[in-house]
């Protein structure tokens, strides 16, 4: 019974001093550097979306469209194979 008890408290023992290590030799410092106010940034100058998509698209080319009279013929359609 005494090895029960023994075994559970000398684990918790090992891993209070394996962090106590860990953090004293692992751990690094961090180095801190003065802190610098946010630039300031400018918009250049820019048009609205809708001018620029204007401007982008060119001028559509008339649609010809060749039709004429059909004949209007009352008969089946050749089934396609």
């Amino acid at each position: 019974m005494l090895v029960a008890v023994l075994i559970p408290v000398l684990l918790l023992v090992a891993t209070m001093l394996m962090e106590k290590f860990e953090t004293r030799l692992l751990d690094t410092r961090t180095h801190r550097r003065p802190v610098r106010g946010p630039l300031r940034l400018e918009a250049a100058p820019t048009r609205p979306i809708a001018q620029r998509h204007l401007q982008s698209v060119t001028e559509p080319a008339p649609i010809v469209l060749d039709a004429g009279p059909v004949r209007v013929v009352d008969q089946l359609l050749p089934r396609a194979s």
